[in-house]
C-alpha cells in the first residue's frame, strides 16, 4: 500500500492563499527581526539543540512509544495519517560494520492513512542505512531489501512513525545547519517531563521547493530538561496554512536491554521469508563471529592488546590560518588531539583554553593539538578568535568536509588518535561532567598513550620510531 497523503496535502495547500482561522497554539508565529532587519535566533535554543545531540551520541539504546496525529487547520486534519507504535532502537557497532550506519531501528504499530475514515492496518518494520525487513500481510510474507528499493504496505506512515531526526548518521543535522534560525519559547510539562521548547525555522535552497520527504520547512521541539530527549516533534509545513504532523513522544527508556526479539521482525506462522537482496545477513542477526566462551576461555586468554578495535581514520587534507597544508599522514609517530569547534559553539568557550592548556602541558613531547573549525558563516572569525583569546592549538579552517569524513555531529568534540592514525577515544560536551573533567580524561588518554608508546618501540618499529 502505497501512502498518497503528502502529495494530497501538498496539492490542498497549493490551491489555497487565504488566511485561516487556526486552533489555539497552532499558529507559528513569524520571527522577531533583530537589530539589522534580519530574524533574530537564539544561541540558547542552539545549545539546547546541541545538547539533545550530545545525548543521543552517547545513547546505546532507546525504547520509546510513539503517537502520531495531525495539527493545524480543521480542515485538513481529517485526510493526515494517524498512528500508534513502539519504537525500539540499537546502536550498531560501526567499526565493524559502517554501512550499517549508527542505527537498527524497530517500529511497531497500527495506523491509519487518512485520520476519520481510513483502513487501519498493522505494520512491523526493522531498518539501518542500508536494509529493510516488513511484513507484508497481503502476501502474508516478511521481505528484506534494499532501502531504496523496498516497497509494502504502510510505508508512508514508516516516514512518519520514527526519530530519523535523531537516530540519523548526524544527529539534527538539518535542525543544527548553518542556516537554520533557533527561536526559545515557554517551558512546558508534558506527561510529568518538564521540556525546554524550540522553534526552528529551516533554511530553504534558493529557487528550491521542499521535498516531499523534507516538505516541513519548520520544527517544534519539546525536549526534557533533565535528559534532553524528545517528549514531542511538530514537524511544521507553514505557508498560507499551517499543517503539522505531531509525533507525541512517552514511555521512554534509555540503554533498555534490546535483544534480537525487540530489534528483529519476526515471521508470523504460515508467513514466507523473503529476501530481495543478493547477498547480506538479515537486519538484526548477530555478527558471525560472536561465540559462547567455555569456562575456562579466560586461563587461556593472551593478554588484552590496548591497540585492538582502534579504527584507523581517513587521511585528510587541511590548511592553517596562513595557508599551511596539514595532513594526518604528517602526524604518524604522535599522539594527534583533534578539536572540533566553532566560534558559534556556546560549550567550546569552556573547552577552548583547555584545549589551549594541552600545548603547554605535553610540550617537548610527540603531541600535536589541531583545532579544525567548521559551520563558520564568516571564514575570519575562527582566526580572530583563536589570535584575540591567545589560544595555542593549530587552527585547521574550512573544515566541514573533513568533519563529515570522520562522523562528527557535533561541537565541541575531540578525538585522540594514536601514532599510527588510529582512532583511541572520541569524547563530547555533557550535562553530566564538567568540561574540566573531560578533558582530564583526554590528559590521561594521552599519557597513557605516550607511555605505551615508549614502552613498545623496539627495532621492529622502526618506521615509528
Amino acid at each position: 500500500m502505497r501512502h498518497p497523503i503528502p502529495a494530497a496535502l501538498l496539492v490542498l495547500t497549493a490551491c489555497l492563499s487565504l488566511p485561516a482561522a487556526l486552533a489555539p497554539g497552532q499558529m507559528v508565529q513569524s520571527d522577531e527581526p533583530g537589530d539589522d532587519g534580519a530574524p533574530a535566533t537564539s544561541p540558547e535554543a542552539r545549545a539546547i539543540l546541541e545538547d539533545a545531540a550530545i545525548a543521543v551520541q552517547k545513547l546505546d539504546a532507546l525504547s520509546v512509544r510513539i503517537a502520531l496525529s495531525g495539527g493545524g487547520s480543521d480542515m485538513f486534519v481529517k485526510f493526515m495519517p494517524a498512528g500508534e507504535a513502539t519504537l525500539h532502537a540499537r546502536r550498531n557497532n560501526e567499526a565493524d560494520a559502517p554501512e550499517l550506519g549508527p542505527w537498527t531501528t524497530r517500529v511497531v504499530g497500527v495506523g491509519r492513512d487518512r485520520a476519520d475514515t481510513g483502513e487501519e492496518y498493522s505494520y512491523d518494520f526493522a531498518f539501518d542505512a542500508r536494509d529493510i525487513t516488513w511484513v507484508e500481510h497481503a502476501s502474508k510474507s516478511v521481505k528484506t531489501a534494499p532501502g531504496d528499493r523496498a516497497r509494502g504496505g504502510g510505508f508512508g506512515l514508516r516516514e512518519h512513525l520514527n526519530l530519523d531526526e535523531m537516530l540519523g548518521a548526524e544527529p539534527l543535522a538539518r535542525e543544527l545547519a548553518p542556516g537554520a534560525m533557533h527561536a526559545l519559547e515557554d517551558r512546558q510539562t508534558l506527561d510529568g517531563v518538564e521540556c525546554d521548547v524550540v522553534l526552528v525555522t529551516y533554511e530553504q535552497e534558493a529557487g528550491r521547493r521542499p521535498s516531499r520527504r523534507a516538505k516541513h520547512n519548520k520544527s517544534r521541539w519539546y525536549l526534557g530538561v533533565s535528559d534532553s530527549m524528545p517528549r514531542k516533534l511538530e514537524r511544521i509545513h507553514d505557508t498560507a496554512y499551517t499543517l503539522s504532523l505531531d509525533v507525541t513522544i512517552t514511555d521512554v527508556k534509555l540503554n533498555p536491554p534490546l535483544g534480537e526479539d525487540e530489534v528483529g521482525v519476526r515471521v508470523p506462522e504460515g508467513y514466507e521469508q523473503i529476501d530481495q537482496r543478493p547477498t547480506a545477513p538479515r537486519i538484526g542477526s548477530l555478527p558471525a563471529n560472536r561465540a559462547e566462551r567455555g569456562p575456562d576461555a579466560a586461563a587461556t586468554r593472551p593478554a588484552p592488546d590496548p591497540t585492538a578495535g582502534r579504527r584507523a581514520m581517513p587521511d585528510f587534507e587541511l590548511k592553517t590560518a596562513s595557508g599551511e597544508p596539514v595532513t594526518l599522514e604528517d602526524q604518524r609517530g604522535k599522539v594527534t588531539v583533534l578539536y572540533y569547534w566553532g566560534t558559534w559553539c556556546v560549550p567550546c568557550r569552556q573547552f577552548s583554553p583547555l584545549v589551549s592548556g594541552l600545548v603547554d602541558t605535553f610540550a617537548g613531547k610527540e603531541v600535536v593539538v589541531l583545532a579544525p573549525s567548521f559551520m563558520e558563516s564568516v571564514p575570519e572569525a575562527a582566526a580572530e578568535m583563536i589570535s584575540r583569546n591567545g589560544y595555542k592549538q593549530t587552527l585547521l579552517v574550512e573544515a566541514d568536509e573533513m568533519r563529515r569524513s570522520y562522523n562528527v555531529r557535533v561541537a565541541p568534540t575531540i578525538d585522540v588518535i594514536d601514532s599510527q592514525g588510529r582512532l583511541i577515544i572520541r569524547e563530547t560536551n555533557s550535562k553530566e561532567e564538567s568540561a574540566q573533567e573531560i578533558m582530564t580524561r583526554v590528559q590521561r588518554t594521552i599519557r597513557e598513550e605516550l607511555d605505551r608508546m615508549a614502552g613498545k618501540y623496539t627495532n621492529a618499529d622502526t618506521e615509528t620510531e
